[in-house]
Formats: C-alpha cells, sequence, structure tokens
C-alpha cells in the first residue's frame, strides 16, 4: 500500500518539473514559481475481498501548472445480508367440507364449515396439538389437524388461553331398558273337574268276572258293545246295567238290561249269537282308541272292566260275565 503512494508522489514531481522546463525554453523569461497544494495523505479501508491491483494511469503532459487532486478515501459498500421475514402461522383445507366447531374437540357444537383449498391464519391450539384455532366470522372456530395441512409457522403456535369448556355428553347406554312389563292376561276359569276315574269299588255281595271278550268285524260308522251276564248257581240271565267309557269317561247313557235273552243278528248263521234283553250300546261318532265296558248297580261298578279296543275294522265286541 505505501508503495502506491510513493509512486503517486515520484509522478508528481516529474509532471511539476517538466511543466518548468517547458515554460522557460518557450518564452525565455524566468518562470514565476507555481505553489503547489500539498495533497493531504490519502487513507484507504481494507475491504473484505482483495483489492485488485489498480493499472498505473499515466498523466497527460501538461501544458501548464496543474494542481493533482487525490481522492482521500475510497470505501466500498457492503450491502447488508437479506433478511426474510418468518411466515405466518395458517393451514390448509384437505376436506371438501371440515366442521368448524365451538372448542378442541367433537363434545363442542358445529358453528359451521370450511372448503377444501381455503387457507386461514391460526391463531391457537389446543394442548394435545390436535385442533387449530382460527377466526370464523368474528368468533373463534376449531378444526380438527387430522383434516388440514399445516406450514412451518405453525410450530411457533402456543396453546390458546380462552379455550371454552367442553359441554357434557350425556352417557351412552350400554344396554336397551327393558320394555315395561305387559299386564297379565285375564286368568281363565278353570275347567270343569272330570269326573272321577272308576275305581274298583268294595266287594259287593255279588261281584261278576269277564269270562269272554269277542271282537267283531264291522264296517258301520259306530262302535257297539253287547252283553251276556250269567248266574254262578244256573245258567240263568242276570238284570243289570251296562256301561262303557272312554278315556276314563262315559261315552253313552247306562243302558239297564233284563234277566230273558234275545238273539243277535237272526238268519246270519255264525254271526248270531245271545245276549241279555237290552244290552246293548252303540256310539257315535266312531273313535279308534281303548274303551271299558262295566256292570253297575246302584250307581257303583259290580264287576270287572272288559278292556275293548277299537282298530280298524274292529267295531264291536261281544262281552260275557259269569258271577263269582
Amino acid at each position: 500500500m505505501r508503495s502506491r503512494i510513493w509512486v503517486l508522489i515520484a509522478l508528481l514531481v516529474v509532471v511539476l518539473a517538466g511543466a518548468a522546463c517547458g515554460g522557460t525554453a518557450q518564452t525565455g523569461a524566468t518562470p514565476t514559481p507555481v505553489r503547489v497544494a500539498r495533497a493531504p495523505r490519502p487513507t484507504f479501508t481494507v475491504t473484505p475481498t482483495k483489492a485488485e491491483a489498480q493499472p498505473a494511469t499515466q498523466a497527460p503532459e501538461p501544458t501548464q501548472a496543474a494542481t493533482l487532486v487525490l481522492s482521500p478515501t475510497i470505501t466500498p459498500t457492503v450491502a447488508a445480508a437479506a433478511t426474510s421475514a418468518p411466515a405466518a402461522a395458517a393451514f390448509t383445507v384437505n376436506n371438501p367440507t371440515v366442521n368448524v366447531r365451538q372448542g378442541p374437540g367433537t363434545a363442542y357444537p358445529i358453528i359451521g364449515q370450511v372448503t377444501q383449498g381455503q387457507q386461514l391464519a391460526i391463531t391457537g391450539k389446543d394442548s394435545s396439538g390436535s385442533w387449530w384455532q382460527f377466526n370464523y366470522n368474528g368468533d373463534s372456530g376449531w378444526v380438527i389437524n387430522d383434516l388440514v395441512t399445516v406450514n412451518a409457522g405453525a410450530a411457533g403456535i402456543a396453546v390458546a388461553a380462552n379455550i371454552p369448556i367442553a359441554p357434557t355428553l350425556a352417557p351412552i347406554p350400554t344396554a336397551r331398558p327393558a320394555p315395561p312389563a305387559r299386564p297379565a292376561p285375564p286368568a281363565r276359569p278353570a275347567p270343569p273337574a272330570p269326573p272321577a276315574q272308576p275305581t274298583k269299588p268294595p266287594a259287593p255281595a255279588t261281584q261278576f268276572m269277564v269270562t269272554a271278550t269277542t271282537p267283531r268285524v264291522n264296517t258301520n260308522e259306530r262302535v257297539t258293545v253287547w252283553c251276556r251276564v250269567f248266574n254262578s248257581a244256573s245258567s240263568g240271565l242276570v238284570a243289570g246295567t251296562l256301561r262303557v267309557t272312554h278315556n276314563g269317561q262315559p261315552v253313552a247313557p247306562d243302558q239297564p238290561f233284563g234277566a230273558t235273552f234275545d238273539q243277535a243278528y237272526p238268519g246270519y248263521g255264525d254271526m248270531a249269537f245271545q245276549y241279555n234283553t237290552g244290552c246293548k250300546i252303540e256310539i257315535t261318532p266312531l273313535v279308534e282308541g281303548q274303551y271299558t265296558a262295566w256292570l253297575i248297580s246302584g250307581g257303583q261298578p259290580i264287576s270287572d272292566p272288559a278292556t275293548l279296543t277299537v282298530s280298524g275294522d274292529i267295531r264291536e265286541f261281544e262281552v260275557r260275565w259269569q258271577q263269582k
């Protein structure tokens, strides 16, 4: 740097000497001394970059005394590094429509909606960072983070100080309430008690036992029971009453019979047989199943029962009782 200063000073001296000599040769007069103003010592400011050496500039040959003025200071201007302002916190709506709620949670009521592509400035967040607060038509609105995209500025957003208290939701029932009990139907009247099953009575003075039960084929639409009752002392017949039951119930009125006898199916050969006069009961309609025949006296059985099974064409029976 100092070598440049000395080069400039030497160049100045040469220029002044040349000017003096040129004036004497032309006029022959005594030159008038010219006082040259001494330039102040230049100062230089060191710049961050290495300054390139400037080429020496040849001074024009003067025709008369000249004054050389040097620039005392060369100060380069360093441009300040540009500083970009941080982006403002905002979010962009991703879904076609997103509900705006009164607070950070689905328990808060919905106050409106925002649509896809809208960009809105963020004013706060909840403590979990799952909801963003923003200005919605002059009110505080909240959207869920899952349905929007936030920019880098959202990282510096603080938890909002004006979060409303969440409303209390009614508990969801875990089971359906039991339906109201149906009123009990009116009690049905009890059916009439069936007549008592005939039981074996105490042994009467005279009792009869079954000596034969002969089933016969018949195609009539009824059940027919005949009876013959013998006295043990002789072959004579005994008068009495015949009763027939089905499932314990009488199926026809009791039939009184006499001590004489009649002929059944006279003229039919092998089909003919004798029975006590009037000792015959016919039962309609025809119902298959098991029947029971008794001898009755004074309303009580005086004989062993005769069991009769009606099935198919077996619909007619001849029963014989013998006095014990």
